[in-house]
């Protein structure tokens, strides 16, 4: 390319740089700024009953939980760090709570924003749990659903957990 095609093309773009750049700044913010929902109580109900179970009955906190997900679900457990389908993720389930004694979820700076059909609820928890013939053990997290409203049931497409790695990597003295 010759030397003042070059300079034509800069032209051009730099041209074009400040046309979207005086575009943009004339835009109003308002067209930038995503709709704030408001919270979403009956969302945050589902989210805490799909955690909800007696401590003593981890079946039942797996069914619970398996009950909040939608059929097309896409969840990311604390235990296993990549997306599984809702079946992967009941057997994945099934087996951490057949070998559980114990289980319960404490979750505090719960927050939800409902946008029509669609909420996120999000807060973070503690998971206590007692595998069987072993003693407690406590995983800090935080969790994240994005559901959506079907025939008037809020189910979750998405269920993200994940660990504060300061509360593993800390939890013992060195």
């Amino acid at each position: 390319m010759s030397a003042s095609n070059n300079k034509i093309t800069r032209r051009s773009t730099i041209g074009a740089l400040i046309g979207s750049t005086a575009m943009v700044a004339t835009t109003s913010a308002r067209a930038f700024t995503a709709p704030t929902g408001l919270a979403e109580p009956s969302a945050e109900a589902a989210f805490k009953a799909a955690f909800n179970a007696a401590a003593d009955q981890p079946g039942q906190a797996a069914a619970a939980r398996m009950a909040f997900l939608h059929p097309d679900a896409l969840v990311v457990d604390h235990d296993v760090p990549f997306p599984l389908g809702r079946a992967a993720y009941e057997d994945h389930l099934r087996f951490r709570m057949d070998n559980l004694q114990q289980i319960e979820t404490l979750f505090h700076a719960l927050e939800s924003r409902g946008h029509g059909d669609t909420a996120i609820v999000s807060a973070y928890f503690i998971e206590r749990s007692k595998p069987k013939g072993s003693g407690f053990r406590l995983r800090a997290g935080f969790c994240t659903a994005v559901c959506t409203r079907v025939d008037s049931r809020w189910r979750a497409l998405s269920l993200h957990m994940s660990p504060l790695s300061a509360q593993i990597t800390d939890a013992s003295p060195g």
